[in-house]
């Protein structure tokens, strides 16, 4: 995957160049920087004072000693994040050039793979949410015109929350829903012992993302608990029950953070739609769009194209290069070129949405494009929730969606 955040040690996750944060000045620093010149040896402390000064916002290059010794990388990169100021003093700016510098370099270094700490979000003081989301627009840049393996490491159950200003409003929509519906499903009423959508989501307990004096969210019982309830009453409420959970799911509300982007013109849409259908006409491709009205024919005509086919075609009818989609999907060019190759192959569901979310697909055309591949957004899977909040927020950026991923202890979107 060209982009994966991974909770663990720097040096305990291998790639070609391992990205130290550094002090200006050629002495060995607390943290991340102590420990790759403990295992690096005291060579690289030599290799640091002949380069001397490394000023805010560069990266320079040295070999990595005993870490290649060990196996984990052939290159120490060095760069000097910026301390914390107050964000008036152009501290965003230089740290996001510590990022790209670093993952140019890597790239003329003839390097395939980078792991990068969360530059100055330590000792330095930078704010964690600020921190993350100028790495994922460093990652996101240079990712759109070049091929890497990027690792982002996090060390620590501390560490989840550097993503709260991306995820905290997609937590509240799975409270609302995710929750409610597990609850009615699993226990036949509102109430259970599910605390919140993190906490099923997961599958163990964590610490809620929610600020401090934001109130849990409340749900009353649809029945009062102190009145006797008939056997005949049970199985009338039990019946009027199950009738909620085969309603449909409610809209996912907009995000309440503005999108940037701007919608793809209709012409375009009806043209990604008309290359998923793979009919000429409206009528066709109404009727194709209908489970129960296809007939067989159409079924098997639909097996034949086959998920490759399918992409292909929805790719030419975008405008967009093979390389641009690939990338945005967070898809490695060698899963790519076997995708485009075998006309029989069968993607993973994370792959789908890749492709969906690097289309730019609706979430009506989202829903379509999975079926084809035997796929569908669930109303009951905190990921496809997230996934589903992303499309109709109109939010196509798939490391951001797998950042959120993360926090919430979700599979990534790409390939893994």
């Amino acid at each position: 995957m060209p982009f994966r955040i991974i909770r663990n040690d720097i040096l305990n996750t291998k790639a070609d160049a391992v990205v130290n944060t550094v002090n200006s000045y050629p002495i060995v620093g607390r943290g991340v920087d102590y420990a790759i010149h403990r295992a690096a040896g005291p060579e690289l402390l030599k290799a640091r004072e002949e380069i001397g000064i490394i000023e805010k916002g560069t990266a320079v290059s040295t070999p990595a000693f005993g870490l290649e010794q060990s196996g984990i990388a052939k290159y120490i990169i060095h760069t000097a994040g910026p301390q914390w100021e107050g964000g008036t003093c152009g501290e965003k700016e230089i740290l996001k050039s510590c990022y790209l510098r670093s993952l140019r370099l890597a790239s003329e270094l003839g390097c395939a793979s980078a792991s990068f700490p969360l530059i100055s979000a330590g000792t330095y003081g930078f704010p964690r949410g600020e921190a993350i989301s100028i790495a994922i627009s460093a990652f996101t840049e240079f990712l759109s015109e070049n091929d890497m393996d990027i690792y982002l490491l996090v060390f620590g159950e501390e560490s989840l929350s550097s993503a709260r200003e991306i995820s905290g409003y997609v937590e509240s929509y799975i409270d609302n829903n995710y929750v409610l519906r597990k609850n009615l499903e699993n226990y036949g009423h509102r109430n259970g012992p599910i605390a919140s959508g993190r906490e099923f989501a997961g599958g163990r307990k964590k610490q809620s993302l929610r600020k401090e004096n934001s109130e849990p969210v409340a749900y009353s019982s649809s029945l009062p608990s102190e009145l006797p309830i008939s056997a005949e009453e049970s199985c009338i409420n039990e019946a009027a029950e199950e009738k909620k959970l085969r309603r449909p799911s409610p809209a996912i509300p907009k995000a309440e953070k503005p999108s940037s982007k701007i919608p793809a013109p209709e012409k375009g849409s009806a043209r990604l739609k008309k290359s998923i259908f793979g009919r000429k006409s409206k009528t066709e491709e109404k009727a194709y769009s209908s489970a129960g009205d296809e007939s067989l024919e159409e079924k098997l005509r639909r097996l034949d194209r086959g998920f490759s086919e399918t992409l292909l075609s929805m790719i030419d009818a975008s405008g967009k290069s093979d390389p641009e989609v690939y990338r945005k999907a967070n898809i490695d060019r060698k899963l790519f070129s076997k995708i485009k190759n075998d006309p029989h192959y069968k993607p993973s569901k994370q792959t789908v949405i890749a492709f969906a979310m690097a289309l730019e697909l609706s979430i009506e055309e989202t829903e379509s494009f999975l079926a084809l591949a035997g796929f569908a957004l669930s109303p009951a899977s905190a990921a496809d929730i997230i996934v589903e909040h992303f499309i109709r927020s109109g939010n196509y950026n798939i490391i951001e969606l797998n950042v959120v991923l993360f926090d919430f202890d979700q599979q990534p979107i790409g390939s893994f």
